[in-house]
């Protein structure tokens, strides 16, 4: 395409990677979810760390979707009470599944109590979190 009137629908391969991965303008988000994953994958790290660091990412998801800052966003507040619906619920889940390798239904996230009881559950349910020998 040599339109200029065309140049800002280009896409880039790596802006649409990005995009894919849940990054936002600034690639914050792609970068904790890079390391979100190797804390839920380090034996060494317990539940309560990884459910931290979960609610931190799940904190700055949705910041970054509804294009506030991270201090807006309550952890213990229902998701409804925060603004996610049924649609931010897909695109949240999709995340998660990315993130954590987690299955977890928009019915799930929906229903749960906050940010930091969705962040329990998920720390729990993914895949990345090594299994106990014992």
């Amino acid at each position: 395409m040599t339109d200029p009137r065309f140049l800002p629908l280009q896409v880039s391969p790596s802006s649409s990677a990005a995009h894919l991965r849940g990054q936002g303008p600034g690639g914050r988000s792609n970068s904790a979810a890079l390391g979100l994953a190797d804390i839920l994958g380090d034996a060494s790290v317990s539940h309560t760390e990884a459910s931290a660091a979960l609610t931190s990412a799940l904190v700055s998801k949705l910041a970054n979707m509804f294009m506030l800052p991270e201090t807006d966003i309550d952890d213990v507040a229902p998701l409804a009470r925060l603004g996610v619906d049924s649609l931010l619920s897909v695109e949240l889940r999709n995340w998660i599944f990315a993130v954590t390798r987690a299955e977890y239904s928009v019915f799930e996230i929906m229903q749960a109590p906050s940010l930091a009881a969705l962040a329990q559950t998920l720390a729990e349910k993914s895949s990345l979190r090594p299994t106990k020998v014992g």
